[in-house]
């Protein structure tokens, strides 16, 4: 990798260009299941997480309907940041009476002198589902590894968003993903995540969802 090459903003971003929403969306006809048929009438328990976050209303709703769609099992939030994604997919197992483990991997450094997004402050806003959560602090393909023993339902890609390690990321993730089970990336908008999206083999994995910056590929095979 060379990560040291890439210029970097304060977030750890690739500080290149992002891509307009409408270049992504005349290169997709995938219409949002979310948006267009279940998030308007849906229950939406999760709404207690009141953690701050990049992710709108549709994107949080379509990771709480993975899980609960998917159903008991094991899901990973890779970059958990301040802990409202991994509060929705733990609420789509609590509330619909699913079993499993979600488990969030970040290195937990990302503004590291604001408790707000250290493990004891995520934990405390998560305590409603907290039997759901286990935070795993760490590289999240370190922790691929330490996890390749389970099988996953879904996986949400939301960590560092340099080519390279989202590819990786991908890669070593997705293999832990179960045929029917669910990859969803973030910030697609970037061409950083764009580009490893136009790389997937579309013979193992078919895209389902497109809700603003978020996309969903099921493994076929």
């Amino acid at each position: 990798m060379t990560k040291k090459s890439i210029p970097l903003n304060q977030y750890g971003d690739p500080s290149g260009p992002r891509m307009h929403m409408n270049d992504l969306d005349n290169r997709n006809e995938a219409t949002s299941l979310v948006k267009n048929t279940i998030w308007a009438h849906d229950e939406k328990p999760y709404t207690g997480v009141s953690a701050k976050s990049a992710l709108n209303s549709g994107e949080t709703h379509c990771l709480y309907d993975m899980s609960k769609r998917l159903g008991s099992g094991n899901y990973a939030n890779l970059g958990v940041a301040a802990g409202k994604s991994l509060g929705c997919i733990a609420w789509g197992l609590k509330h619909n009476n699913h079993t499993g483990k979600v488990y969030g991997i970040d290195l937990f450094n990302w503004l590291a002198r604001d408790g707000y997004y250290q493990p004891e402050s995520i934990t405390s806003r998560l305590s409603s589902v907290a039997d759901y959560i286990e935070l795993c602090k760490g590289n999240t393909h370190e922790w691929a590894d330490r996890l390749s023993h389970l099988s996953f339902n879904g996986v949400f890609i939301d960590a560092d968003h340099h080519y390279e390690t989202a590819k990786l990321d991908f890669e070593l993730w997705g293999d832990l993903v179960k045929v029917g089970g669910e990859v969803a990336f973030h910030d697609t908008n970037k061409s950083t995540v764009d580009r490893v999206i136009q790389e997937i083999d579309l013979n193992k994995w078919q895209q389902t969802n497109h809700i603003y910056t978020l996309k969903v590929f099921k493994r076929i095979n």
